[in-house]
């Protein structure tokens, strides 16, 4: 699936001021940067609706949705959201 970002927030109050896009963004510059073929991915449970929106709307796929194991060691469905072209994520 490609480089793999792992944990991207941003905090509520400054969430709809395009921050997301461009920390996104910047992920996709350093990764095509390394290998330009490599996609990006990354996991979000499935319950957090306004960040599978986000990246929806960035242009990511919704690759599976599986049941995963949590870091405290409960389990949740958690979605592997990819972007196979890292171009998308570009500003312009």
């Amino acid at each position: 699936f490609g480089t793999l970002l792992d944990n991207l927030h941003v905090l509520q109050e400054y969430q709809g001021h395009g921050l997301g896009r461009q920390l996104m963004a910047h992920v996709a510059h350093w990764s095509y940067g390394r290998d330009a073929t490599s996609g990006l991915y990354l996991w979000v449970l499935a319950e957090n609706t306004p960040a599978r929106r986000f990246y929806e709307k960035a242009g990511a796929i919704n690759h599976e949705t599986i049941y995963m194991e949590n870091p405290d060691g409960t389990f949740s469905d958690t979605c592997r959201y990819v972007w196979p072209d890292v171009t998308r994520l570009f500003l312009t």
